[in-house]
């Protein structure tokens, strides 16, 4: 009780709270086998869930196409439940049921590029996924849990469509993916019937039913367009629900706006409340525990969710190395969301909250955004894939950041994409190679930790040249890389203007002369904080360089100048870069001490 009265105190939450709530410590597979001899076409599922006794009755017809030859096994996932029977054209098949996997034998085999259908009728209590809880059955499947309640080839890589029925006693609502068809009265029960017109990733296929749910509705005017919005909670909550989403037609209007229209517009957006550790963005149903205390703003969260239905729903991560592009994208839309609610100051803040966390918390050893060993770790995964996007928007620019990002989310509309595939699109849409920066952004992991020191020499009355140092110094211990980057240098004048530039930097020790017609009185090093790092300004006595190693590099008449002065003969590596950042020259040098 203690730490809700504290939490209170807090308009948005403080970062080390929020991840409470998305903290999953869930070890990335070893292997995703993606299976290329099947394509999942469409689910047409129909459940009979219990709610006294938590038993499932269900039935998954199937319809898959062959993408080879002879498809003579379709291996799908199911664990924990029971196999009744199998049967295709209503003739019984064989198949293996072991631990997670269901290999159906077809019979006849099935050539290349036609289709069939399987019916998988099963029961059980689930073990995850499905759950029973309180006065609500709702389904909870990120990552792996879907196979736990329905058997499909459980792997985010496939999407299909989806019929779903849900059989549930008299005076129950239910909420499911898509859009409601029909309710059928039978008795006692009534059957509610859904369908999803966009196709879906398996973990995203979800329905909750409950006795107690009432709808706050709301809707979305886009264009020709007017997609209602629900509220499904508790009467209780019908006042918290309407204060805490009440602007979640603006931010549907935003990410619109920024992104592309609202993926699922032809259905719904909708909250869901659940007894779920936190939230989750089920398929035109975000999943949200409104019993949680959020804090006074909810809106870091609900502009998160939401943002998945473009980032993790439309396109969704193909592998579960890559589930980066669903977490850091969505963390990215909080930032985003907060500049469009209250101003570009904002975004800079929440970023800078963003960033700060992660160099707090970065674990030891480190490891990459891509292929974590924790699918969930909220600081590397969450925090500090959105800082990866925030520093790409800074090295491209506006337009082309934006702009790829729509190409990306174009390009791979209700499928599934990879890191690689992303940077393709950012590429493409700016003409740049950007290895480099995925490469240590994304690949490798850590964070630069710069020193700097400055000083100048008056040249004259109105001309000054200004000697800028940059080390970086983190330690280079689990491929920690050495950082190029284009840093924000921003020169104060006597009279407060201010002259602004930018260098790259590339080495662990590298210096820049910058000319000026003022004489400057202060130095800012990435003053609006583009960059993920640690920074200290050091002060260095007059005699520094006096026993170090100096260089300094000239460009006259055509001819690039190597001076170097130090106490011993050394080999280093000559790089030269153009104001893009692309590598023009690479030279192994031997220079002699003097």
């Amino acid at each position: 009780m203690k730490i809700l009265i504290i939490w209170s105190f807090f308009q948005i939450l403080p970062e080390n709270i929020k991840e409470e709530f998305f903290k999953k410590e869930i070890k990335n597979p070893l292997i995703e086998r993606i299976d290329t001899t099947f394509d999942i076409l469409h689910y047409f599922i129909d459940l009979y869930p219990i709610h006294e006794t938590h038993f499932l009755k269900g039935k998954n017809k199937i319809r898959f196409k062959s993408l080879i030859s002879s498809l003579e096994t379709l291996r799908i996932n199911l664990k924990g439940m029971n196999i009744d029977s199998v049967l295709r054209n209503g003739i019984p098949q064989n198949y293996i049921h072991t631990d997670s996997t269901l290999k159906i034998i077809l019979s006849p085999p099935l050539v290349s590029n036609d289709s069939t259908e399987v019916d998988v009728f099963y029961s059980g209590i689930p073990s995850g996924g499905l759950y029973f809880k309180d006065s609500i059955i709702y389904a909870d499947n990120e990552p792996f849990r879907t196979k736990r309640w329905i058997p499909l080839y459980d792997l985010p890589s496939d999407k299909a469509f989806l019929d779903m029925s849900i059989k549930v006693p008299t005076g129950y609502k239910v909420i499911a993916n898509g859009l409601k068809t029909d309710s059928i009265l039978q008795d006692s029960v009534i059957i509610y019937k859904f369908k999803e017109k966009y196709k879906i990733a398996n973990y995203l296929i979800v329905f909750a039913a409950s006795p107690y749910f009432v709808n706050v509705k709301d809707s979305f005017i886009y264009g020709n367009y007017n997609m209602p919005i629900y509220n499904f909670v508790f009467p209780q909550d019908t006042n918290l629900a309407k204060n805490k989403f009440q602007r979640i037609s603006w931010m549907l209007e935003y990410f619109s706006n920024t992104f592309g229209i609202y993926p699922f517009i032809e259905e719904k957006y909708a909250h869901v409340h659940a007894p779920i550790g936190g939230a989750m963005e089920n398929q035109t149903n975000t999943f949200i525990n409104v019993h949680l205390n959020w804090g006074g703003d909810w809106d870091w969260v609900v502009s998160h969710e939401l943002s998945h239905h473009w980032f993790g729903d439309l396109v969704t991560c193909k592998t579960w190395k890559d589930i980066w592009l669903n977490e850091g994208f969505a963390s990215y839309c909080e930032a985003l969301w907060f500049g469009e609610r209250d101003g570009e100051s904002a975004y800079h803040n929440y970023m800078n909250g963003m960033m700060q966390y992660y160099i707090e918390n970065e674990p030891y050893p480190p490891f990459p955004i891509y292929d974590p060993p924790f699918l969930f770790h909220f600081a590397v995964v969450y925090r500090k894939g959105a800082s990866v996007l925030h520093m790409l928007r800074h090295v491209i620019g506006d337009s082309i950041f934006f702009g790829a990002i729509r190409n990306y989310l174009q390009n791979f509309a209700y499928s599934s994409a990879t890191t690689e595939d992303l940077r393709n699109v950012f590429e493409i849409t700016s003409g740049k190679n950007l290895w480099w920066f995925f490469n240590e952004w994304v690949y490798l992991p850590g964070h630069p930790e710069y020193k700097f020191f400055w000083n100048y020499d008056s040249i004259s009355i109105d001309s000054f040249k200004i000697n800028l140092f940059i080390f970086q110094v983190q330690s280079h211990n689990y491929n920690v890389p050495t950082y190029k980057m284009p840093i924000d240098i921003w020169i104060l004048f006597p009279q407060g203007d201010t002259f602004k530039t930018f260098v790259w930097d590339s080495l662990d020790s590298q210096s820049f002369e910058i000319y000026v017609n003022k004489k400057p009185v202060d130095l800012f090093f990435d003053p609006e904080n583009w960059i993920l790092k640690e920074v200290e300004e050091i002060k260095v006595k007059e005699n520094y360089f006096s026993k170090k190693n100096v260089f300094k590099i000239s460009y006259i008449d055509g001819e690039i100048l190597l001076k170097y002065s130090g106490e011993k003969d050394i080999k280093t590596k000559l790089k030269i870069f153009d104001l893009s950042g692309r590598n023009l020259i690479t030279k192994d040098l031997f220079l002699t001490s003097n």
